[in-house]
């Protein structure tokens, strides 16, 4: 009875696996324009947090990035604030849902939360640093 019950765990544990390499062969799309609102600490100025100082200062701006192109994990666009635009190159992780991008002076890093939902994080160091999340959607 053990070894069946075992057996089965076995088996169904296989069958999750698989179930789970298979999802991250494919990678999901991100064409497409997503929006949001930062939540980001600054400290100088930056391109899209204006009115630096030389204290640490909350900023919070609104972000639209556009995912132009994808070739299976590879995708680009561009972000842009009110303030300031710049190329994004990205790709996904192993996982088909973190990723990793670059800006023309820093390193955004993302999750996908759901098919519509993108949290993505930058961090920039240098004479501006800056730490932020911004929830996207895609509209």
């Amino acid at each position: 009875m053990a070894t069946k019950v075992f057996a089965s765990f076995l088996l169904a544990g296989c069958i999750a696996s698989s179930a789970a390499l298979a999802e991250a062969d494919g990678y999901p799309s991100m064409v497409g324009i997503w929006k949001g609102q930062s939540e980001s600490v600054v400290l100088g100025d930056h391109q899209h947090h204006l009115t630096g100082t030389q204290e640490p200062r909350l900023s919070s701006v609104a972000f639209t990035f556009t995912v132009q192109g994808q070739d299976g994990r590879r995708f680009w666009g561009v972000i842009e604030s009110p303030h300031f635009k710049e190329p994004v190159l990205a790709v996904f992780r192993s996982d088909a849902v973190t990723m990793l991008a670059a800006d023309s002076d820093g390193y955004p890093d993302g999750r996908l939360l759901g098919p519509d939902l993108l949290e993505l994080c930058y961090a920039q160091a240098g004479p501006t640093i800056v730490a932020g999340c911004t929830l996207l959607i895609r509209q």
